[in-house]
């Protein structure tokens, strides 16, 4: 069964965070500093005593933390901010107060970047860790907003809302300084939260999440690539067919018109190329980009000239060549599309996509009539490991190796 999150247009125009319901000063503060200790104690990659503590706040508190973490955030910028300027909510002067004093403090010790980059941390850990919420169900008569939509095989079946973690992870990274290390910190964070949020399928966050990653690293390729594997996948079947499905079942989907997302796609490809010139990755999925828009002549001689740029890596090599494949038999070259699709079998022999193809476009041979599709599928069954499969989760594939090395440069204090 194959679950995706996506995203759900919203019910009003403009629609945003409510407001906290009100709380005693000491009990809405003392949360806050209670919740800005636990990212201070928590160990990266570990579910720990601090992640466990975080899982178990309300939802609606959680939620608010973005007003407090917002308004921290200002003490934080402007050492000699009295009040806070058009905050989110109304803090009352003794509340201000105590946030000027965690500011000042922070800022003292020299931990101000140190202490936003452990809220991110433990707001992404706390997700992404064994046992994280990867959606939030909204409790009754709540004024959250349901903008998620849980599909099982492509049928839209529950409307949720995203998690307030990215949000609060989000705005702790937006804070920090331009520090060189700090910089390069964050922009880690942004490939690996966002290599998870593909092999799970969130797709509801990632819009929100790939537009900072670009308005604050605008010259990373990778943020301009990943989003290019964002809209590739929106133009696809699976999502597609989600989106047909929604409003059979009462919920209202975000649409996305498959022409318009794939040439979103391609413009990402293509900024991330102009970035990295030789990036190869986006070189093949441009590829792929401009072979479904029919410009196979073109995809030709994207792959043909980055193919032998790809070195070992044995999953771009097959994925070059499967769409070189199909990119010659759509130019009407079925020999040499043949040998391509022979290539991408020597790479993943037990892989079927290639084997159809070539199944497809052979001559039966003299000695049979069988045609050599339906003997292919009538063939003894075997285990298949075919990249393709996982196409569509396009950064994914680093997921755990960029996980890892997040939590490794973190680890060290």
């Amino acid at each position: 069964m194959l679950a995706v999150a996506i995203l759900m247009a919203p019910t009003t125009h403009g629609q945003s965070l409510p407001p906290p319901r009100q709380q005693a000063l000491d009990e809405r503060i003392g949360e806050f500093e209670a919740w800005l200790d636990l990212a201070r104690r928590h160990a990266p990659g570990k579910v720990d005593a601090p992640v466990t503590q975080a899982r178990r706040i309300g939802v609606e508190r959680h939620f608010a933390f973005a007003h407090d973490l917002r308004a921290l955030i200002q003490f934080i910028n402007d050492p000699g901010l009295n009040r806070l300027y058009k905050p989110s909510r109304i803090y009352s002067v003794a509340e201000q107060e105590v946030l000027k004093k965690i500011a000042t403090r922070e800022r003292a010790a020299g931990t101000t970047d140190s202490l936003l980059r452990m809220v991110a941390l433990l707001e992404s850990d706390s997700v992404m860790l064994t046992g994280g919420e990867r959606y939030v169900v909204v409790p009754p008569l709540s004024e959250l907003p349901r903008d998620m939509v849980l599909s099982m095989d492509g049928v839209g079946v529950e409307a949720v809302t995203v998690p307030p973690n990215w949000q609060l992870a989000r705005q702790a990274i937006g804070a920090m300084s331009d520090d060189r290390d700090t910089v390069a910190w964050g922009r880690l964070w942004y490939q690996a939260t966002t290599a998870f949020l593909f092999a799970d399928l969130l797709l509801a966050p990632l819009p929100k999440h790939l537009e900072q990653r670009r308005l604050e690293f605008a010259e990373d390729a990778g943020a301009w690539f990943d989003e290019g594997c964002y809209f590739e996948y929106l133009a696809g079947d699976r999502f597609q067919h989600a989106m047909e499905s929604g409003p059979r079942n009462g919920l209202r989907i975000v649409r996305h018109d498959r022409k318009e997302a794939l040439s979103e796609a391609r413009r990402m490809f293509e900024e991330a190329i102009e970035r990295d010139p030789r990036h190869p990755e986006a070189r093949v999925r441009l590829a792929r980009v401009k072979l479904i828009q029919r410009d196979a002549r073109s995809a030709v001689r994207e792959l043909t000239a980055v193919l032998p740029d790809l070195g070992g890596d044995s999953v771009l090599r097959y994925l070059a060549y499967l769409f070189l494949g199909a990119a010659q038999e759509s130019a009407s070259d079925p020999a040499t599309a043949m040998t391509a699709y022979g290539e991408a079998v020597k790479l993943y022999p037990r892989a079927q996509s290639p084997r159809v193809a070539l199944a497809r476009i052979e001559l039966p041979s003299s000695r049979s009539d069988a045609d050599p599709l339906e003997t292919l599928l009538r063939g003894e069954r075997r285990a298949s490991e075919d990249p393709w499969l996982a196409y569509h989760t396009g950064p994914a594939r680093r997921s755990r190796d960029l996980m890892a090395e997040l939590w490794g440069v973190s680890n060290i204090r």
